[in-house]
């Protein structure tokens, strides 16, 4: 990568910013130059700070810019894309969210080399592991799930037409058909022929959500996603990469 970049090659997107569909094509590992580079270019504040690798998991490498900013690597075009519906969508949800999320703040993207990289405030806190969540006290536990369903219930309530860029979509046909397997095998055997009968109409019950009742989908939330603090207080939800659209039971 040469030391300048080219106009052709640099490319800020905004808010609002129409995103195309991609093939999903590997790109290679970020390096320490190359990162520092991408930096300089598009965060010229943060050029005196310290850059050191975060971690690297199937879709994306993280490099902590000092101590407050994460940015991240798409490793392939298809998650390239769903960086570039973070930095659509993200600002905006923020402002309706008590919860604190990434709020992106820069997006490069190389022509070249298809690298596609968002940077953004980092979430402080340690992820919620399932060790973690298995030794909670009963009344952390509800403090943890009356905040987790605030953030379902203004994250479903957050209006599809305000987003402009097109989101997956994600119908849960598959969820819902599993959940009538099982109550078949595991629930029907226990119940009365009466209940049983009562029961017949569940694909009615199943039955896909119409669009109409689509929402926005975190798409990924599990305890490694969900941020605390020493006390076990939320400080945030991470890991956005996922975000869609369709039925709200998919989330």
């Amino acid at each position: 990568m040469s030391a300048t970049l080219s106009a052709t090659r640099l490319r800020r997107f905004g808010s609002g910013q129409i995103v195309r569909q991609h093939r999903k094509t590997r790109v290679r590992a970020v390096q320490l130059d190359q990162i520092t580079e991408i930096v300089h270019a598009v965060a010229p504040t943060l050029e005196n700070a310290s850059i050191r690798r975060a971690g690297k998991g199937e879709c994306y490498e993280a490099w902590w810019v000092g101590d407050d900013h994460v940015f991240r690597v798409a490793l392939d075009k298809s998650e390239g894309r769903a960086l570039e519906v973070e930095m659509a969508v993200l600002p905006q949800l923020a402002e309706k969210l008590e919860v604190k999320i990434p709020v992106p703040e820069f997006l490069w993207r190389d022509e070249t080399t298809d690298y596609v990289v968002l940077g953004h405030r980092a979430v402080h806190g340690k992820p919620l592991t399932s060790e973690r969540l298995a030794h909670l006290s009963s009344l952390r536990r509800d403090a943890l799930a009356v905040v987790i369903a605030r953030f379902f219930t203004q994250l479903h309530d957050y209006p599809l037409e305000s987003v402009d860029v097109e989101l997956p979509l994600v119908a849960n046909l598959n969820g819902r058909r599993e959940n009538i397997s099982a109550i078949e095998k595991l629930v029907f055997p226990r119940m009365t022929p009466l209940d049983v009968a009562a029961c017949i109409d569940m694909e009615k019950y199943f039955a896909p959500c119409p669009p109409e009742k689509w929402t926005l989908l975190h798409g990924d939330l599990g305890p490694e996603h969900i941020f605390v603090d020493e006390n076990d207080e939320v400080t945030g939800i991470i890991d956005f990469g996922n975000l869609s659209r369709g039925d709200p039971s998919a989330v």
